[in-house]
């Protein structure tokens, strides 16, 4: 299921799919992109053969290119200038950046973002989405910087880092606008593990093999899904749901084989 768009490409080793964002030259993300990208992750979603999911930058020092200025600028006019007051209550007004955050965010497989660069703003964002994350060793940055500039995140930042990190270091980590380099992002929780240089999408297709070897597509959405929803869920409705999806999980192996499908 090998597929290339004009800045990003997909390839597919055993059960696992790899998504490359962005080429070596000059190139921003905006709304074309974050299309090509939702068509790349719809693909490895819909696709069977693919068991485990990663993300790559595939500009040098950089997760996802920085977005683009002229979009930005654009947006803002647009916000700035309306009539429309947002209460707190309103639907999510879903921009670009969103929609690939939710695909990831809501899928049912495995996911992991291999950092190979710069991750702040809205690439922390969408690293955030992920099940896993490996950066790798280098003089590039991690974090979300916009208080600094008198704002705060909204493409899921306050949210997801909260749930992640918990509220005291989620709010340090944001209303500081620190940004860490690799090894200090994995000692306060952003990030799981540090490679050594150039190693980070080795160490995800390492962990995306053990997890296809040793596991089954059923079983990991299972883990997935039960682990995430633990924090919001009474412990005995959690319990209840676990126990039952261990039974059918297991009623449906043959003769200590794994699950069928």
């Amino acid at each position: 299921m090998n597929m290339k768009t004009n800045n990003c490409t997909v390839e597919v080793e055993g059960h696992t799919g790899i998504l490359t964002v962005g080429t070596d030259g000059e190139v921003d993300l905006d709304t074309a992109m974050c299309k090509e990208m939702a068509e790349c992750l719809n693909a490895m979603l819909s696709d069977d053969d693919v068991w485990v999911i990663i993300v790559a930058g595939g500009i040098e020092n950089m997760f996802l290119p920085k977005y683009s200025q002229n979009e930005l600028q654009s947006m803002f006019a647009e916000i700035v200038n309306s009539d429309y007051e947002y209460a707190d209550d309103d639907e999510i007004r879903s921009l670009p950046l969103d929609d690939i955050n939710r695909l990831v965010w809501e899928s049912q497989k495995p996911t992991i973002a291999a950092i190979t660069g710069m991750c702040i703003g809205g690439a922390l964002e969408f690293a955030l989405c992920f099940d896993y994350r490996v950066a790798q060793s280098g003089s590039y940055m991690i974090g979300l910087h916009e208080a600094s500039r008198g704002m705060f995140p909204g493409a899921g930042g306050t949210q997801r880092l909260s749930r992640m990190l918990g509220h005291a270091r989620a709010f340090q980590l944001i209303m500081s606008a620190e940004l860490l380099p690799p090894h200090r992002a994995a000692r306060m929780g952003t990030v799981n593990e540090v490679t050594p240089p150039g190693q980070a999408l080795l160490r995800a297709k390492e962990l995306a093999t053990l997890w296809s070897t040793q596991s089954h597509p059923l079983g990991m959405a299972n883990i997935k899904q039960l682990v995430r929803m633990a924090a919001d869920t009474p412990l005995d409705d959690g319990l209840k749901l676990e126990r039952n999806r261990f039974m059918n999980q297991m009623k449906s192996w043959k003769f200590g084989g794994k699950p069928d499908g």
